[in-house]
């Protein structure tokens, strides 16, 4: 069990050594005890080890007596937006999000589309560790169901919400370049693409599961897009990573803006059009241009640790319809209370029309900032004093001290934040500020101190 990568963000290991159809058998099989009544929904997101995987998963549900419904590779949205079409007890997705080819994991999710709160994944976790499961004798066994409508039921209800404009994208028809990287994004996106009147080209199209690049869409992995852009005299680029719930995206010159600016320019889109006061919730990594949003349309932007399950905790608390994470996860509760990258293209695309403008003119709507995104390989028994040195930081140098999550310095202007990762065996440091070279130091600094442990 120590192999793996347990947190609120799932589970995570190498396919085929810490990640083996045993072990989503066994965890398959805890969650069937978690779960309430009711039939239990699994997809994949197209990464080779994924079939094998899923078929454990649905073996297991199949024989703890549950009805297990077979979506085949679907993105994670599109499993959220499932489970609630078809109240469904639950899902089990196999996905590693954005981390490299060779990983996989699984992603549990409860009866509202949410993954597990912390305490529901401690209990599988306990479950699945207890031992070997007990199965079902064969009058309790059920047949694996399968169901191929979860993407168009996706795409008819993004379709149909009041902050996307279908008509004036239709009328506007914007030219795409699409990249789903290989994966379960492949199939939806098109469809989304054709149903709001966008002709696109699409790269890295057909679902292998071989990804061609690094599948997190950071600009540094998604560059080779820009040409197509140029290629193709796009209006812009529309990137997903594996499981479609991040979106990156790139302008008319075929240059990333920074996956930063989907959620912030999402962000304006939905307050233009609903003029709404109500809070937001973000992460304490996002940007600050969310807060610039803010002050443009007079709501409060409020902030929680990393990882999905806790910025929709937040967004539940505070009656707040609209929030996510600034990697390019865009939630909207009125969909689902899951970060989105499919909603994510329906908004730019509808703002885009409106404004009648290139994404460049939006880019130059927000002030402008730079992230610099860093990581370091640190000793688990080290990473406390790690954190505990650049705490105390903050009064040498002036800053506000957040702790919500790992450690984050606050000044007017800029920011630092030093955290454990959710999803790999490293420290992240992120550092914003108004220069590259000013968020470059600031994360010198933290990297200075994790290097000498």
């Amino acid at each position: 069990m120590k192999e793996l990568i347990i947190s609120i963000s799932g589970v995570r290991g190498i396919a085929g050594k810490t990640l083996t159809p045993q072990t989503a058998l066994g965890m398959a099989a805890a969650f069937a005890e978690v779960a309430p009544e009711g039939e239990i929904l699994v997809a994949s997101d197209g990464r080779t080890s994924g079939d094998s995987l899923r078929a454990a998963c649905l073996a297991a549900l199949s024989a703890k007596g549950r009805a297990a419904v077979d979506l085949g590779v679907a993105t994670t949205p599109t499993t959220e937006m499932a489970v609630i079409v078809r109240k469904a007890a639950g899902a089990v997705i196999v996905t590693a999000s954005h981390n490299p080819v060779e990983w996989n994991g699984l992603k549990f999710l409860d009866r509202e589309g949410v993954f597990l709160r912390q305490g529901q994944l401690d209990r599988l976790v306990s479950i699945w560790g207890s031992g070997a499961p007990e199965w079902e004798t064969w009058e309790s066994v059920k047949p694996v169901l399968n169901w191929d409508g979860a993407a168009d039921a996706h795409v008819e209800r993004i379709l149909a919400l009041d902050i996307v404009n279908p008509e004036a994208c239709r009328q506007a028809g914007l030219p795409v370049v699409l990249d789903t990287i290989c994966a379960s994004g492949g199939q939806i996106a098109p469809k989304l693409l054709r149903a709001l009147g966008s002709p696109f080209v699409h790269v890295n199209a057909e679902i292998t599961g071989k990804f061609t690049r690094k599948p997190e869409p950071v600009p540094e992995n998604i560059r080779d897009v820009g040409e197509a852009v140029r290629a193709s005299h796009a209006a812009l680029g529309m990137v997903l990573d594996p499981d479609g719930d991040r979106l990156a995206l790139l302008d008319e010159t075929g240059e990333p803006i920074g996956e930063e600016y989907t959620l912030a320019l999402s962000i304006y889109a939905v307050r233009r059009r609903t003029h709404s006061c109500a809070p937001i919730v973000v992460n304490a990594s996002t940007s600050r241009m969310v807060d610039d949003v803010g002050a443009m349309f007079g709501f409060p932007v409020l902030r929680t640790a990393v990882g999905e399950i806790n910025v929709v905790e937040g967004m539940v608390k505070h009656g707040a319809d609209l929030g996510g994470e600034g990697n390019g996860g865009v939630i909207y509760g009125g969909l689902h209370y899951g970060r989105d990258g499919l909603l994510g293209m329906a908004i730019i695309l509808s703002l885009l029309a409106e404004e009648k403008c290139r994404l460049s003119d939006l880019v130059r709507k927000l002030p402008r900032y730079v992230i610099s995104k860093q990581t370091a390989t640190v000793p688990p028994e080290k990473r406390a004093g790690v954190l505990h040195r650049v705490r105390s930081l903050a009064p040498e140098m002036g800053a506000e001290l957040d702790t919500c999550d790992g450690v984050k310095l606050v000044w007017a202007d800029r920011w630092l934040h030093v955290r454990p990762s959710n999803t790999e065996p490293i420290i992240r440091i992120f550092a914003e500020a108004p220069t590259e070279q000013d968020a470059r130091e600031l994360c010198a600094r933290a990297k200075e101190i994790a290097a000498n442990g």
